[in-house]
Parts: C-alpha cells; structure tokens; sequence
C-alpha cells in the first residue's frame, strides 16, 4: 500500500514536470511565432512543443541548450536570409521573455497577492505552471498599453536598428545565461532571490523601453513613408494636369489651323490658282508636323500588363518624356 501511494505521488510529480515543461515551452514557441508571417501558427507551435517535451523528458537533454538550439535550427531552415544578429534576437527573445514575464510574476506578484513567502512559491510547480499561462495574456496587454505594434526588427537594414539590434541581443544574451545561473544556485540553497530580482527588474525596464522606441520609430518611418507616396501622387497628377492641358490646347490650335486651311483651300480653288494650293498644302504638313511633336500621347499598349493605374501613367510619363526636368521621379 505504501510502494502503491508512493509510486502514485511519484506519478502525480511526474505529470507536473510535464506539464510544467509543455506550458513553458508551448509560451516559449507562441512568441517564436508571433514575430513571424507564417501560416498555421498555433499548430506548429503545439507540435514542435510535443516534439521538445518528449525529447527533454526521455532523453534527460537540458531544455536551456535544447530549446535556443532548435529555435535557431528553424531560422537556420526557414529563414536563411537573416543575419547573426537577427538570428540571436529572434532565438532568444521568446526564450527570454517567457522566463522575464513568469519569474516577474513569481518573485514580485503571487507572493504580494497570496502572502505566501518567495521560496515556497519558488518551489511550487503549480504557480510555475500558472506564471507560464499568464505570459501571452500579459504581452497582449502590455502590447495594447504601450502601442506596440509588435516585436520585430522590420528596418533592421537602417543603421539605428541595427544599433538597437547589438544592444538588444548582448542583454538577451546577459540575461539568458544570467538568470539560469542564479537560478541553479538558488536551487542549490544559496538563496540569491535579491539578485534574481535586481536582475529582473533591470531587464524588464530595457525590454519596455527598447520595445517603446523601436515601435515608436518605425511608425514614424511608416509616416514618412506614406507622406512621401502622397506627395509622389499630387506631384504626379499635376504633371498629368499640365499634360491634359497643352493636349487641349494642342487640338484647339489644330482645328483653328483646319479651319483656315480649309477656307484658303477652297478660295484657291476657286480661283484655279494651283500653285496657292500647293503651297497651303505645304504649310498645312509643316503645321501638322509641329503639333504632333509639341504634343505627347500616351501609348497604352506597351503597358496592358500593369494593372496599377498610378504605375501606367508615371512609365507613360518615362517615355514620352513629360516631366523629366521634375525631381520628383
């Protein structure tokens, strides 16, 4: 009876441990996700979190070299364009931030809202469970306080990014080896909490603010962006204006020139005087000539293929050369 209830208590240890690691690992591969535009991303994190868990639990490999190694192997796969920066950033982050939510809510919340002390919540699976279940939760909420559009470096060619990216991925790589040391040393009863949460508390406040000001820059980037396209388009329908406009004038100036033509053909031939014929008719192709060159026509169908109407219009402009002194093009 004792070997059964021991055995059950061995069992029920056994099935939070599980439990523990796939709540930590399916947070870990949300947010892996969440910072990509792939299909199916649920699914593929479900799977790849069943795939980590058995691995971890049936070979005894550890998940903090196991869980960044196959973060990067899927960059390393479906991502082969990324730098070794972007690499090291999308690896970690989600590593990272899952452990920098949870241990928050571990070492600073649950014992201010249970009263039960540090070191007892510390060593409950059950609240770790429970911190790993509140993580996407309080992201989507700190995305919705801040404005966050979300966490990736989207113009991390620009030489700011590309700064921030250096700075982000040496605190990712701090805190990722950081923490799991005083971790392991607060395992083995050294009772380092305090530097667990200077730790935390410092890395917390670099994740809000590079967060803050990355989105807030690249909004103003998508602005200017879009200020820029604008002023391309007034610019462009101001030129298509002007070319309207010496159109028109064009075809007026003609049909005044038609009319004289036809007025001084028909007193010529009256006359009989044939040598005036041929001279109005010389004129009539010289005028003819000029008009056709002073006035540009779009040909349509060399650009049937382009769907865009803003696109049609700016090559017509490239070839027929309207506009070509203009900087905005």
């Amino acid at each position: 009876m004792i070997k059964g209830a021991r055995e059950e208590g061995e069992g029920f240890i056994l099935s939070l441990t599980v439990l523990v690691l796939f709540t930590r690992f399916l947070t870990s591969w949300t947010i892996f996700f969440m910072n990509s535009e792939e299909t199916n991303k649920l699914l593929k994190a479900v799977s790849i979190t069943i795939c980590e868990v058995f691995i971890v639990h049936h070979f005894k490999v550890s998940f903090v070299v196991l869980e960044p190694l196959l973060m990067l192997s899927y960059r390393l796969i479906f991502y082969q364009k990324d730098t070794l920066l972007l690499r090291t950033y999308y690896t970690l982050f989600p590593i990272v931030l899952t452990s920098l939510i949870s241990s928050f809510l571990i070492f600073f919340i649950f014992p201010f809202v249970t009263r039960i002390s540090l070191e007892t919540i510390w060593q409950s699976s059950e609240y770790e469970i429970i911190s790993y279940l509140c993580v996407t939760p309080i992201l989507t909420f700190i995305e919705r306080i801040f404005a966050i559009e979300n966490f990736k470096f989207t113009y991390h060619h620009l030489k700011v990014f590309k700064r921030y990216l250096w700075i982000t991925d040496i605190a990712l790589v701090i805190y990722f080896l950081g923490f799991y040391v005083f971790e392991t040393k607060n395992a083995n009863g050294d009772q380092l909490f305090w530097v667990s949460k200077i730790l935390i508390l410092i890395f917390l406040f670099i994740f809000f603010y590079l967060s803050s000001y990355l989105n807030q820059y690249s909004r103003t980037i998508v602005q200017e962006q879009i200020f820029e396209s604008e002023k391309r388009h007034l610019s462009m329908l101001e030129q298509y204006n002007s070319y309207i406009e010496n159109l028109y004038k064009g075809v007026r100036s003609f049909r005044h020139d038609y009319d004289n033509i036809l007025i001084s053909l028909g007193g010529s031939i009256a006359q009989g005087n044939l040598e005036a014929v041929g001279l109005v008719y010389e004129e009539t192709l010289e005028r003819m000539t000029a008009t056709s060159k002073n006035t540009s026509v779009f040909d349509r169908q060399s650009f049937l293929s382009i769907k865009n109407a803003d696109l049609e219009i700016f090559f017509n402009f490239k070839k027929t050369g309207i506009g070509r002194k203009r900087d905005s093009f």
